[in-house]
């Protein structure tokens, strides 16, 4: 498989336009359409993830794309990744195996009763999956139960790096998981660690932090440092020392699970 070349630098992209539209030509049944891109079930059971065909944001799409096909190559194959089967860069198309269990987040809507000892392992594993990451200097930037999906035995694998930054790279994807305002003036270890803090919230609750509020007021809750109540939720304090940041990394974080 012929490696992806490490994509240009990314100026901020601008706001997405709302009204931008174009027409996708359908290869397979379309199953997530995501701010960047749209992902289809192809025929053969594999799933083809592209860039909006915009005249608008274009440019940026591919870019996006581009920089999910390199963190692929980057990091290799590995039991938190999907299996990278294709990469065309003419029509910037990726080709990725499929998880028939869909996502942590649609998992846990339509499973409430998983049990605490599951639970748990998923915590385990969403942090080894930021923890690989973090290794090769890649912050996702975009880290939330919608961006892990579930294998056949459950366990995790986490997905969607169109907007991560390599090597302190900027980004033009603005966080989209309950993070803390402070956080988000650019890639940091910290952010992944605050969304980290969120996700193992969302898998131990059932529930995003402050789910009830909007957005708006979420931030200003997290920047005044109220954070939601963690009264009988389990890991509480591993969850509130990320939301705190009393960690320096994710290696501290999976220690505290461990333990």
């Amino acid at each position: 498989m012929p490696g992806t070349p490490q994509p240009d630098p990314v100026d901020p992209a601008p706001p997405v336009n709302k009204v931008e539209t174009a027409t996708i030509k359908q290869k397979g049944e379309l199953v997530a359409v995501g701010a960047t891109s749209f992902v289809e079930l192809l025929p053969d059971g594999d799933i083809l993830k592209r860039p909006f065909p915009s005249n608008i944001h274009g440019n940026d799409r591919r870019r996006e794309i581009t920089t999910e096909a390199y963190v692929y190559d980057r990091l290799g194959p590995h039991r938190y990744l999907l299996q990278k089967k294709k990469w065309d860069p003419e029509t910037c198309s990726l080709t990725l195996e499929y998880m028939p269990n869909g996502t942590l987040a649609d998992y846990l809507a339509a499973h409430p009763d998983v049990s605490l000892e599951r639970r748990k392992q998923w915590a385990v594993e969403a942090a080894g999956c930021v923890q690989l990451l973090h290794l090769a200097l890649i912050y996702h930037c975009d880290i939330g139960p919608q961006n892990f999906l579930l294998d056949d035995r459950l366990g995790l694998k986490i997905i969607d790096f169109s907007g991560s930054s390599t090597d302190g790279s900027p980004t033009g994807i603005e966080p989209g998981f309950r993070y803390h305002d402070e956080l988000s003036r650019g890639p940091s270890f910290k952010l992944d660690i605050f969304s980290l803090g969120s996700t193992m919230y969302f898998i131990m609750a059932g529930k995003h932090p402050f789910a009830e509020l909007e957005d708006d007021e979420v931030i200003a809750r997290f920047r005044a440092r109220d954070f939601p109540d963690l009264t009988d939720v389990p890991l509480a304090s591993v969850i509130q020392k990320c939301w705190s940041r009393e960690v320096e990394s994710v290696d501290d974080v999976i220690n505290l699970l461990t333990v």
